[in-house]
């Protein structure tokens, strides 16, 4: 059976995406992928995410289990206030949803279950990403003015960042500064590379444990670059543990070693906030197993 509802006379002049999204209660792309395999009509005729609505139209959803949204994820929370929010991110959830439109739970998915207040519906409350499997603490902002200004920290690089990894090989220098301009990988969207005409990226290292083929680092992010840590690391011949999409899978390790251990800024009311996230019981015994071959 189907379902049959009325877009909205004060939706007018929106996209059919946006105006179906908040109609529907659903994300942007999950209502794409449903008007692309046609499961959506309007007015009995199929209609592209961009079409503009009059208000009115008459909008029949195809019953169909894909429909059906996973349950929000349960993530620890490290720190709230009235601004912000911190979890501790787990390895293999994504902070949205994807472009190819398949449900699983999402850190967005959390954001909403909280309440936390956003205009954008896709994204509500979240000012920065972490790749699906690295874990870690990660930022929510809680309503607007929060985002705006948490973003705009971001921007001006008042935000700290530290990460720990286990990098592949003997790096020569206990300390250093990695400053390579990265972009999209010509030959794999889906990777980056270091790029002459890319943008800045600025990765700060320090060593803190020489074990058998592999070299524990403390990282600070001077920039965010898309991959950043994974792509530097990779260009040096050095990859991250586990990291399979830049060179370096792993049989006992079922992600990479990358864990987003501390995050720091001055919050909204002007209080220091400093977060951080132990490292997970899976990097912690694969760390263990390694410090017993020295």
């Amino acid at each position: 059976m189907s379902q049959k509802q009325h877009i909205p006379e004060k939706a007018a002049g929106q996209r059919l995406d946006v105006a179906l999204a908040e109609l529907l209660g659903q994300s942007r792309s999950s209502i794409q992928r449903q008007l692309k395999e046609g499961a959506i009509t309007v007015d009995g005729e199929s209609r592209p995410a961009k079409w503009l609505v009059q208000g009115g139209e008459a909008v029949e959803v195809a019953a169909t289990p894909a429909q059906s949204q996973p349950d929000p994820p349960q993530l620890t929370i490290l720190y709230e206030d009235d601004d912000i929010l911190a979890i501790d991110k787990p390895a293999g959830l994504v902070v949205h949803a994807t472009e190819s439109g398949k449900l699983q739970p999402t850190v967005a998915d959390f954001a909403a279950a909280r309440g936390v207040v956003d205009a954008d519906m896709e994204r509500p409350g979240i000012v920065h990403r972490l790749d699906k499997d690295t874990s870690g603490v990660m930022l929510i902002a809680k309503h607007p003015a929060a985002k705006e200004y948490v973003q705009q920290l971001f921007r001006e690089r008042k935000v700290n960042k530290s990460y720990i990894a286990l990098v592949r090989g003997r790096l020569k220098d206990d300390e250093a500064t990695i400053s390579l301009p990265i972009d999209r990988n010509r030959n794999t969207p889906i990777k980056r590379a270091v790029q002459s005409q890319g943008r800045p990226a600025v990765t700060h290292y320090k060593v803190l444990e020489r074990l058998p083929g592999c070299c524990l680092v403390d990282i600070e992010l001077e920039t965010g670059r898309t991959h950043q840590i994974r792509v530097h690391f990779a260009h040096l011949g050095h990859p991250v543990v586990g990291d399979s999409l830049y060179g370096d899978p792993s049989p006992g390790l079922s992600r990479q070693f990358l864990h987003a251990q501390r995050i720091s800024l001055t919050s909204p009311s002007g209080k220091l906030i400093e977060v951080e996230s132990p490292l997970p019981p899976e990097l912690m015994a694969y760390l263990q197993n390694l410090r017993t071959e020295v």
